[in-house]
């Protein structure tokens, strides 16, 4: 309870921080994708005990981030941001468009759906935490072109992972719409958000 207090005491704090920057009303087009990307190879295990592929992610919007449990900064300060974003998108109060939080470690080694659950609820009890073989992994990391690199094991067995910081926008139709680089501004992201939201759904009904 101590740390999950600290989790959000410091998500507080940056979302207080963002809120303060000046670079406001950014244009959607420079988060969007010129060609959205279809996952359908993509299968993953999940923390809500059903297979993370192109089926699941269909008929919903899912904000994907990636990194590790033992992440000493980037993973922490980006779920952090995340729950801000959450935050401020639940002001809405529409529940049809609230999207789903999903967190997926590239270190199976070390991670796993148990230590996933607990690690996740530090930051929201909505997120989801995902894994699965390298080789799935890998698949996932290059469909959505993102990067992840082991480093060197220490005499201790302990390493770090250098990994993608961006988080990815996934559409219904189970296709990575946007990447947004952090940190994320909760309110403007609320704004784009609907705004990615309201183009779709133009687009599908086109």
């Amino acid at each position: 309870m101590i740390v999950r207090r600290l989790f959000i005491y410091l998500s507080l704090l940056l979302s207080l921080t963002i809120v303060s920057n000046p670079v406001l009303s950014r244009d959607i087009e420079e988060f969007l994708l010129d060609k959205p990307i279809a996952l359908t190879t993509l299968r993953l295990d999940s923390t809500e005990g059903i297979p993370v592929d192109a089926d699941s992610l269909s008929r919903r919007w899912t904000f994907v981030s990636m990194g590790y449990t033992s992440c000493p900064d980037v993973c922490p300060f980006t779920l952090g941001n995340l729950a801000a974003v959450e935050a401020a998108i639940a002001e809405e109060k529409d529940e049809t468009a609230a999207p789903t939080f999903l967190f997926v470690s590239v270190d199976p080694e070390r991670d796993n759906i148990e230590n996933l659950t607990d690690y996740l609820r530090h930051f929201s009890d909505t997120f989801v935490g995902a894994t699965g073989s390298r080789n799935e992994i890998d698949r996932f990391i290059e469909t959505v072109q993102a990067f992840y690199r082991l480093g060197r094991k220490d005499k201790d067995g302990h390493y770090l992972v250098d990994h993608s910081a961006y988080v990815y926008l996934i559409d219904p139709k189970a296709r990575v719409a946007a990447k947004f680089p952090p940190p994320l501004n909760p309110k403007e992201m609320k704004r784009i958000f609907r705004e990615i939201r309201n183009r779709f759904a133009m687009e599908t009904k086109g």
